[in-house]
This record gives C-alpha cells, structure tokens and sequence, in this order.
C-alpha cells in the first residue's frame, strides 16, 4: 500500500495565502485522490483533486493545493476540517487550532468526527515529519525545493568577492548580523537537462541587474527557485509585521526583471555556516543554507550524511529547531508572491493583514 498523509496545512492567512500540502509514494496514479475541506458545521467547502506534483522529497510525491494549483480551492478557516479520500475512503480526517473538532454530515468523511493536530497561529503552519503521526507547528512555511546559489554569483568575503564555485569549507565570509564567519560545508549539485525538463519546479529563477534597486544586485545572477532573498519595503513590515524579511525567489516574479531563467542545465551549490546567515551575493543580501527537515529530505543521502557527519545533533528532534532559525522571518512561496504582488504588480491594492 503506497503512503498517504497530509503533510502541511497552513491556514489564517486568507485564500491567497493559505495551502495543504500532501505526500504520497512516488509513482502513485493520485487521479482518485481528493481533499475535501469541511465547515465547522460538518458541511462541505470545498473538494479538491491533488493536480500536477511540485517536487519529490525523501521517495514521496509532493501535492500542494492553493489558489494557483486548484480552480476549487478557497481557503482554509481555523473552524474548518481536512480530510484526504482515496478513491471514496477517508484516509485521514484532521482540524486544527482551539476550535472545536468537526463531525461530517455529508460526503465521504459522513459521521466522522475530526482529529485534532494543533494549533498553528498567525504565519505559520502544522507540519509532519512522521508520515502524519504527529504534527508540530513549523515556524517558515514551505513547500517547495532546495535553496541554493549558481555558479558565477560572486559572494563577499574579508579578500573581495569571489565566485560562490571558488569557495571551499573554512573559508571565512562576511555575515550581515555576525561578522565573519567560517563556511562548515560546501556542496554541490549538477542538474541536467533532461532532469530540469523533467522537473520544472526546480529550474533556476534569474534576478537581473539592479532588479531591487541599483546595483542590487550588481550582476545579473541565478539561483535554485526556493533561494530566499531579504525583501525591505514597507508592505512587508505592515503585513508580516517586520521591515525585513525572507522570500522565496520563485515568489518574486511580479518583478519584471525577475524570471525563470533560460537555462538548459545548471549547477546548485549550498553554503553552510554554524548558523542561518545572511551574506551578500552579487550585492544583495540573501541567505545561507538552512538545513531544515523538508530540505534535508531532498538532499541525495550521501549528501545528507555529510551534514550530519559535521552536525550529528541533527539527526534527533526536528531539523528547525535543531539547527536553529532562520535569521530573519520567511515567508512560504504564496505569501511572497502576495508581498510581490503588493510591491511591485498593484501597488494600490489592499494589505491583507495576518491575524
């Protein structure tokens, strides 16, 4: 029997913000498959088919449903349930936050009552790392792929700049918040072609030059679609409630000098320092590799035992908390492109406040 559970649910943040998020066996045909969101009241919200996949973490297919991947989704209440059907059987039946759990009415969770995994709070979202055993509230919502740098992205260090492929670990670099700091692991991905066709999800997004203001960055640069860059504009402190903050280069695309880029194959390289960082590449300030559960998940085994090789407290606990946070607070991939959105595409449109 293939695995099935959902895996993140992030709600609070109004439709365009809020997402499920569902893992399944790799190969498994999910044309059966539906997320069915109850009203409090046990009534129906809204039915959902998982669509197309967004990546393929740890041997699972992952599903994301929100306002850009289903015509049906629209939102997901604190009062709401969640159920998962496969071909007509509630394989799990979840409701979140202090609210009192759901009992079905009709559909095919019909005379189920819910269970309840948590509570979340305004920014954040209920994760797994057990196949849907448990949940713990996860801090930097996130659905997608590996954060990384390209080659040719030239990084600040005490000597000058220099090329993010010339770098090596003990090196020492400039940190935003700590000084310099010594990289602990270099790695280093080759993606193909024919793997970059295969999987969109993790083709390079291209910043231009001065696409943040001049000289930010100075060169034209790459990165993996989930590299998060710092983001200062008033938007983000009224509506996240910080000046500055974290998104994810894929979010950013309302920039019209931001893009997925026209590559045919690429290299990904991660940098690794004793803490989440912010250091400069190509003038612009964006972060170091943060070796959180998801992410781990994605990284080829040998790759995930040299990380453990250098932080063996990884393997215990949640990854997050065994790492320690990120250095300023990030936002998922739907909540940086309604910041990008807000910025840079309608720039009188409305702030939607984060309760």
């Amino acid at each position: 029997m293939p695995v099935l559970f959902i895996s993140e649910v992030k709600y609070l943040g109004g439709p365009s913000l809020d997402f499920i998020e569902v893992a399944v066996t790799t190969g498994t045909d999910v044309s059966n498959i539906q997320v069915v969101i109850y009203n409090a009241n046990g009534t129906i919200r809204s039915t959902n088919p998982l669509g197309s996949i967004v990546s393929t973490l740890d041997g699972k297919d992952v599903y994301v449903i929100d306002t850009a991947t289903s015509a049906t989704f629209t939102g997901l209440g604190k009062s709401n349930a969640v159920a998962l059907v496969d071909n007509g059987t509630v394989n799990s039946f979840i409701s979140f936050d202090d609210r009192p759990p759901v009992t079905a009415t009709t559909g095919p969770a019909d005379g189920m009552t819910s269970t309840q995994i948590g509570q979340a709070g305004g920014g954040r979202s209920l994760e797994t790392d057990d196949d849907g055993a448990s949940y713990f509230t996860q801090s930097n919502p996130n659905s997608g792929t590996i954060p990384c740098f390209t080659p040719g992205t030239y990084i600040a260090t005490p000597i000058g700049k220099r090329l993010v492929e010339d770098l090596a670990a003990g090196d020492l670099i400039i940190t935003r918040d700590n000084g310099l700091q010594a990289i602990r692991w270099v790695g280093c991905k080759k993606i193909s072609g024919a793997r970059l066709f295969a999987n969109p999800h993790i083709h390079p997004v291209q910043i231009d030059k001065d696409a943040l203001g001049p000289e930010r960055p100075s060169h034209d640069m790459m990165v993996s679609p989930q590299h998060r860059i710092v983001i200062d504009d008033d938007a983000a402190s009224k509506i996240y409630g910080s000046p500055e903050i974290l998104v994810p280069a894929i979010a950013l695309l309302a920039n019209e000098k931001i893009a997925k880029a026209n590559v045919k194959s690429t290299t990904y390289i991660h940098l690794l320092f004793d803490h989440h960082e912010i250091i400069f590449a190509n003038g612009i300030e964006t972060e170091s590799f943060h070796p959180d559960k998801m992410i781990m998940n994605g990284l080829d085994r040998s790759v995930q035992d040299e990380i453990y090789a250098i932080y063996p407290e990884l393997r215990s606990g949640t990854m997050a908390s065994g790492y320690g946070p990120t250095a300023l607070p990030a936002l998922s991939v739907t909540e940086g492109r309604h910041l990008a959105n807000i910025i840079w595409g309608h720039r009188d449109a409305k702030f939607d406040m984060v309760s």
